[in-house]
């Protein structure tokens, strides 16, 4: 699984590599490290900006989306994407971890509390959650007298301390996905490392359940389907033979649909 980077306005702005490395995804966005309206060097934190390379309708210029975080320009990666890295150290509305404190919590149906390193906890007497709680690689902790559950909660671990649970399960949860508003974008990420003659396919999107690969090798007239995988990620090796290669990537997400 990889992490990436995104904003509503833009979706996908960098994907993490198999080093840990967080590049931008220039083709459709260009970003920028500003102080002051000054362009920072590199290395240098300051806000972020980004401007919409593919969005012809209502394109969004310099946006200033309230994170910071640097530009690693000329790093070169293990990987084979040279790509500049971008590191954030600070996402409006989200955290490495959470720690909520209260007497009440609620989380509406729109909202979404996301922690992109260990952790989320919940310490409250009430805790409504109609939105999404994301941890995909932490633990969620609640601790509560009642828990009322209508929303999800995706987490590595789940931990539940509470007097009395209220869930609905009788909601689809598709519909939960809906009404949070998290879009089926799987944006296929192909590395390779010609060292090794080995290829890296990457759905960057959480939602992605399997992948269909297929290939055209060497201007063949056909793509050819190779491998179905379950998961958003896979590695192959290139045979010897093949000196060009075309890849299609069908991804088919928790609910069934297929882009």
């Amino acid at each position: 699984m990889a992490s990436y980077y995104g904003a509503n306005e833009f979706h996908s702005i960098a994907y993490e590599c198999p080093y840990g490395n967080m590049h931008l995804m220039s083709g459709n966005v260009y970003v920028e490290v500003l102080n002051d309206n000054k362009e920072c060097v590199a290395g240098e934190e300051g806000e972020v900006y980004v401007t919409s390379l593919t969005n012809s309708v209502m394109p969004l210029i310099r946006y200033q989306i309230g994170d910071r975080g640097k530009i690693e320009a000329g790093k070169k990666c293990m990987c084979g994407n040279h790509s500049p890295v971008i590191v954030v150290s600070g996402i409006v509305g989200t955290r490495l971890s959470h720690k909520i404190n209260g007497d009440n919590f609620s989380l509406e149906t729109n909202g979404v509390l996301y922690a992109a390193g260990e952790e989320i906890t919940i310490h409250a007497s009430d805790v409504k959650i109609a939105g999404l709680v994301y941890a995909p690689k932490g633990t969620v902790t609640i601790n509560a007298d009642t828990v009322e559950l209508t929303g999800l909660i995706v987490a590595e671990k789940i931990v539940m301390n509470a007097g009395e649970i209220r869930e609905y399960p009788d909601r689809d949860l598709k519909a939960v996905y809906d009404e949070v508003q998290i879009a089926f974008y799987p944006e296929i990420l192909v590395t390779s490392v010609e060292e090794e003659n080995q290829v890296e396919i990457y759905g960057g999107n959480i939602n992605v359940k399997n992948m269909e690969i297929y290939t055209r090798e060497n201007r063949a007239p056909e793509f050819q389907k190779k491998y179905e995988v379950k998961g958003n990620e896979y590695q192959f090796l290139l045979p010897e033979t093949v000196q060009e290669i075309d890849i299609r990537v069908k991804c088919t997400n928790v609910f069934g649909e297929e882009e």
